[in-house]
């Protein structure tokens, strides 16, 4: 797993004082990212209003990308601005989100990219990996 990349607060676009769970990207997520980069140019995640157990996160090309009204900038995953309609987030339960390949996805098409919570597994590793490189 990857951590996203935290944006300086002074970003244009970051939401100030939204709670945003922790994001994070499945080797097959980061894979399908860096193809995308390196053929169309950099990206954007932008993730579906709804945070329920799996949700489409939608990945643009981010120079054909124009932020809808209401949509903030959360972070960054991957390189990649991550955009959502700050509700959604504010109701989101889950402490972590990870962005990885919807499973049915025809590995030949194009990628099919998902929002699913965070596993108990996945939460352990990050924060014992948090505190590891703490002391």
């Amino acid at each position: 797993m990857s951590s996203h990349d935290e944006p300086p607060a002074d970003s244009p676009g970051v939401a100030a004082g939204l709670r945003v769970p922790h994001f994070a990207a499945s080797r097959a997520a980061l894979d399908a990212l860096h193809a995308l980069r390196r053929s169309r140019g950099r990206q954007v995640v932008v993730l579906s209003p709804a945070c329920a157990r799996v949700s489409v996160a939608h990945v643009h090309t981010e120079a054909d990308y124009v932020p809808r009204p209401g949509e903030v900038r959360l972070g960054t995953l991957a390189h990649c601005p991550i955009y959502a309609d700050p509700r959604s987030v504010e109701t989101c339960p889950h402490d972590g989100l990870i962005l990885d390949l919807h499973a049915a996805a025809d590995r030949r098409g194009p990628a099919v990219f998902v929002t699913r919570p965070e596993s108990a597994a996945e939460r352990q590793e990050r924060v014992f990996s948090h505190h590891s490189h703490i002391g």
